[in-house]
């Protein structure tokens, strides 16, 4: 069996090492591309971490995936000093655009949630579909399925509009002239938004995000009888 990604591991090697380094390794190196410097090294964790995830257990990490893009957008548009409004644009676009993919996927045969949820690593899927078969239930099911990748959707729309505001705050004017100072500026910026964006948007949206899984397993059980604990493929969780 592979071994899992550690969520936290990959929390502090794609986002708060590259976050805090994008922020503060400017101010400790004294040249003219400092800036272009803080970029490469922050950019080098999150790609680090994806190249070494692949080799060691041939999975793909879409931790480092999207530390990367969201680093080299971020790091990128502070190097061409672009204004504040196109970073408020790119924090809200980015989830929105996810939301809009999983929403799109409803119509699917299998959505997005269904997808991450029929997954034998994680569910009895054989004692599953025996049990729908034998209480004849596959229809809501589906709806079941539909409703929960809706919510799922839900959860990126709400993100987008809190990253909106967040990033509102965070990329105010710059009064500076000279380039290297307009750049450590955005930089630390990038970094504070980076950081804040995982307290104050990230953990709300777990919480919203472990209400959709307990509403799921709570209205499958409804009917079909199969309980949470009973439907856990715990040797292959644990």
């Amino acid at each position: 069996m592979k071994n899992k990604e550690n969520p936290l591991f990959s929390l502090l090697l794609t986002i708060v090492i590259p976050s805090f380094l994008l922020e503060k390794l400017s101010g400790w190196i004294d040249y003219d591309n400092a800036a272009l410097i803080s970029l490469i090294v922050a950019l080098s964790f999150p790609i680090g971490y994806g190249i070494w995830d692949y080799v060691s257990k041939k999975n793909k990490s879409w931790m480092a995936i999207l530390g990367v893009i969201n680093i080299s957008l971020s790091g990128g548009f502070a190097l061409l000093q672009l204004s504040g409004q196109w970073f408020t644009l790119k924090e809200a676009a980015f989830p929105f655009l996810i939301g809009v993919f999983v929403w799109m996927s409803s119509t699917k045969e299998k959505n997005f949630f269904q997808l991450i949820m029929i997954n034998p690593q994680f569910l009895k899927i054989d004692l599953l579909n025996k049990k729908i078969q034998e209480t004849g239930t596959g229809k809501k099911l589906a709806s079941l399925f539909v409703r929960s990748n809706k919510l799922f959707a839900v959860s990126f729309f709400l993100s987008a509009l809190l990253n909106f505001i967040l990033a509102y705050k965070i990329f105010i004017p710059i009064q500076e002239t000279d380039t290297n100072k307009i750049q450590n500026i955005l930089n630390s910026q990038v970094a504070q938004m980076n950081w804040m964006g995982f307290v104050v948007i990230a953990m709300p949206l777990m919480v919203f995000s472990l209400y959709i899984f307990m509403d799921f397993f709570k209205k499958l059980k409804s009917f079909s009888g199969l309980g949470f604990k009973e439907i856990l493929n715990v040797d292959k969780t644990i």
